[in-house]
């Protein structure tokens, strides 16, 4: 059977990579950096970085060149993965216009045995429209101030107008200037009278709210009723002496949706001074909360793919480490086995204690192995498969997750078809996707009244289908859909990728997971092919 294709493999993943050589030629680029870079994958294999990706010559302050080329450099001077802040870098399109771009980047070296660099994985994401989304956010402040100018440009008039024109032509021009200005202004202009009751609705907020004049003018407003104290605050606050009391607040539309908007109120008075009423100035930041929350939310997913990368990275150095202590460990017990043997009549006590030692050395080994496979899985190092005999490696991973005095009280049935051929998989990976789904199951039953878990197997074709049940409370709605995604979880500790890379072992392994609540409980279905 053909080994895994991992250059296909490597071709298709969704993040955006490049491998560089160590004189900073390209080796190689997967498809999805092609796309976001504007280039023909087949034409850079074997070209100097910098030609293929060149500053732009119309920017005389472009500064990404120099500042990768550094970075670079720190990886092959320290041999030490490198992380760089969001650049911008333009990229040249098929026309050969430079089109901008804001990068995160970062450099994982590639060591050989004796610790010298021999490759460079060039891993970026492109963060063009978190950039842009904040460029947005400050020129939503600017609209605050805009507005505030517009208040300040009124009064202006106002006084203008008073100093020069007499007292009836003042009037009826201030009535009519301010009406036109009201009118057509693409705010909401919304007017009280020292009753409460609207006095003027202008056009923008009939637009904006669905209400026309006629059904507005004399009534109390459109007020959701949680922020009647807000309203009643700002009130106070004016009367206080603040000239302008700006907020964001909601309002509600005449079909019962709530609009986010910026609202500016200050006090209307009469020529003698005397407060007659209340104005405010209403503008829609519906769409601006909505892209603040999703800049919020891209930032918190950033931050969130940055540390999973830094524990990868330390789980394979731990990894590393640990392997030369149990290689000691096994080489010890060897030793002393040997020696127990050595002698003439080992007595009774001796030969337990023969024993013993076979079975910690056999654990040593054990733990090498998994970590071995776990130095594979975070280094993306190709990982071997043989045939499995499936019941096997199913108790296997079943023991393993049952371990341990809380999860004793959950009745454990086990339904595995023995006739099923062997299977080309990795043991190891296999299992602890078993070993994540049965601990899943076993915490989600901590509460059940009394818990049963049902692992059943059975050969489908020349494949086989494995299935875990439990009779837990299930899935919400909220989650059921989205399970496998990265970041969702169930759990107060969880981090939410346990079952997004249950799923990238299984489909690794040309199978297929799914998810759904039986009743009651929850159900997990893998299938996997024969030939993979």
């Amino acid at each position: 059977m053909a080994p895994p294709d991992y250059h296909r493999l490597f071709d298709e993943l969704p993040g955006l990579y490049m491998i560089l050589n160590t004189d900073l030629t390209i080796s190689t680029v997967n498809k999805a950096y092609a796309r976001a870079t504007m280039i023909d994958q087949a034409q850079v294999a074997g070209r100097p970085l910098f030609e293929v990706f060149p500053d732009n010559p119309d920017d005389p302050t472009a500064d990404g060149v120099s500042n990768l080329r550094a970075s670079l450099m720190r990886v092959l001077e320290t041999g030490r993965p490198d992380t760089m802040p969001i650049q911008r870098y333009d990229v040249r399109g098929a026309s050969g216009t430079f089109e901008e771009r804001y990068w995160s980047p970062i450099n994982l070296p590639r060591l050989a045995e004796d610790g010298k660099v021999i490759l460079i994985i060039h891993r970026v994401e492109d963060v063009t429209e978190l950039v842009r989304l904040q460029s947005k956010t400050a020129a939503e402040d600017q609209i605050r101030r805009d507005q505030q100018r517009t208040i300040e440009e009124l009064r202006a008039t106002n006084l203008q107008l008073a100093q020069t024109m007499s007292a009836k032509a003042k009037l009826e021009t201030e009535r009519s200037f301010l009406a036109d200005l009201v009118e057509t202004s693409n705010d909401a202009i919304v007017a009280r009278g020292a009753d409460g009751k609207i006095r003027s609705w202008n056009r923008a907020a009939e637009l904006m709210f669905g209400f026309s004049a006629a059904e507005m003018v004399g009534q109390e407003g459109i007020l959701p009723p949680d922020l009647q104290s807000e309203a009643n605050a700002v009130v106070e606050r004016l009367h206080r002496g603040e000239k302008v009391v700006q907020f964001e607040t909601r309002r509600l539309h005449k079909d019962g949706r709530e609009i986010q908007v910026s609202f500016t109120a200050s006090l209307i008075r009469n020529t003698k001074g005397e407060v007659i009423g209340t104005s405010g100035i209403l503008r829609d930041i519906t769409e601006r909360k909505q892209a603040e929350a999703a800049r919020i939310a891209l930032q918190n997913d950033l931050a969130h793919v940055s540390r999973l990368s830094a524990m990868g990275e330390m789980s394979a150095a731990i990894a590393h480490e640990l392997n030369q202590p149990l290689s000691a460990i096994n080489n010890y017990l060897g030793a002393a086995h040997q020696l127990i043997q050595g002698e003439a009549a080992p007595s009774p006590r001796l030969q337990k204690a023969c024993e013993a030692m076979e079975k910690a050395a056999a654990q040593a080994m054990r733990a090498a192995a998994i970590i071995s496979a776990l130095r594979d899985f975070v280094e993306k190092r190709d990982t071997e498969r043989a045939p499995q005999n499936l019941a096997g490696l199913i108790q296997e991973a079943v023991a393993l997750a049952m371990l341990g005095k809380k999860h004793s009280d959950a009745k454990l049935h086990m339904a595995l078809d023995t006739a099923t051929p062997p299977l080309m998989l990795n043991k190891v990976q296999i299992q602890q996707v078993l070993v994540n789904l049965v601990r899943n199951a076993l915490e989600a039953m901590a509460e059940t009244r009394k818990p049963e878990l049902l692992i059943a197997s059975v050969a489908e074709g020349s494949g086989a289908t494995i299935t875990v049940r439990d009779n837990g409370p299930g899935f919400s709605p909220e989650v059921a859909g989205q399970l496998f995604q990265p970041f969702v979880t169930t759990k107060q500790s969880g981090m939410g990728i346990g079952l997004t890379i249950c799923q990238s072992i299984i489909e690794a392994h040309g199978g297929t997971i799914h998810a759904a609540n039986a009743d009651p409980g929850a159900i997990f279905t893998i299938r996997l092919p024969a030939a993979n």
